[in-house]
């Protein structure tokens, strides 16, 4: 009497153990995503830019054989990439594989008489894959007969060690030859400036906008700016900033070597 209920449970828990044993999983050999087709990079359409280096003060004077930096850029100015290209004596380039696409633009820079030109930029059409471009460039004089100060403001500001002074200067050449190296500078006879500016002799801290330590020369007294100055209206902007100590009274005078048509 008491065996059968024994093999009963016996038969019960190993039905249950069977039960409860995982079910085997087959690998898969397939990768996830392995049927799914990548996409392949469109590139972009290639053409070709070409132009003409002219010289306006004699355009039937050869340019010499001169490198082209041609810059492209995106729709806020910001650089993408640049190309290299060689110009042949009379001016002339041609510039390969460049890729063309609605919102870029472009502008070709070459080195003339150690001054670098610009051409006028150019942008993107949809469907167009040649495009041509002029840059201008100037012989150059030392002569600042030309040179005026177009705008100047003054700036002051009140700090705890002094008063801040900003002088803003717009340079305009009015002439045909771009100046440049034609002004000693005090104290260094290694290079010449385009222009010379004074600065009160109490100045401290000074400073400059652009922000370029090859640019700007500092000596007692002032501060010499060695950029060429092309031709055209306001074509330079400098910003000079710099530090007087508190005087009683405190007076301001301001001096310059150019002519100056605007203050204020």
């Amino acid at each position: 009497m008491i065996r059968k209920p024994i093999k009963f449970i016996v038969f019960l828990l190993l039905g249950m153990v069977f039960a409860f044993q995982p079910a085997r999983v087959q690998a898969q050999n397939e990768t996830p995503g392995a049927n799914i087709p990548t996409q392949t990079p469109v590139p972009l359409p290639q053409g070709s830019i070409t132009g003409k280096i002219i010289n306006q003060n004699d355009p039937a004077k050869e340019v010499g054989e001169l490198e082209v930096m041609l810059h492209i850029l995106d729709q806020d100015q910001n650089e993408l990439g640049m190309l290299h290209g060689q110009s042949t004596a009379d001016g002339n380039f041609t510039i390969t594989e460049v890729p063309f696409q609605v919102g870029l633009g472009y502008t070709a820079a070459v080195v003339f008489e150690e001054t670098t030109y610009y051409s006028p930029m150019i942008w993107a059409e949809e469907g167009i894959t040649e495009a041509n471009l002029e840059v201008a460039v100037y012989e150059t004089t030392p002569d600042l007969t030309s040179v005026r100060i177009e705008q100047m403001h003054v700036l002051f500001d009140f700090a705890q060690d002094g008063m801040e002074v900003k002088e803003l200067f717009a340079l305009s050449n009015l002439g045909e030859r771009t100046v440049r190296a034609g002004q000693n500078i005090p104290g260094n006879s290694e290079v010449k400036a385009s222009v010379l500016f004074p600065l009160p002799e109490n100045a401290d801290f000074i400073n400059f906008e652009p922000q370029d330590n090859t640019r700007f020369i500092k000596y007692d007294g002032g501060f010499a700016d060695l950029a060429s100055i092309q031709p055209g209206e306001m074509v330079n902007m400098i910003v000079a900033g710099y530090l007087l100590p508190y005087a009683d009274p405190q007076t301001f005078s301001f001096q310059t070597t150019l002519p100056v048509q605007s203050v204020n």
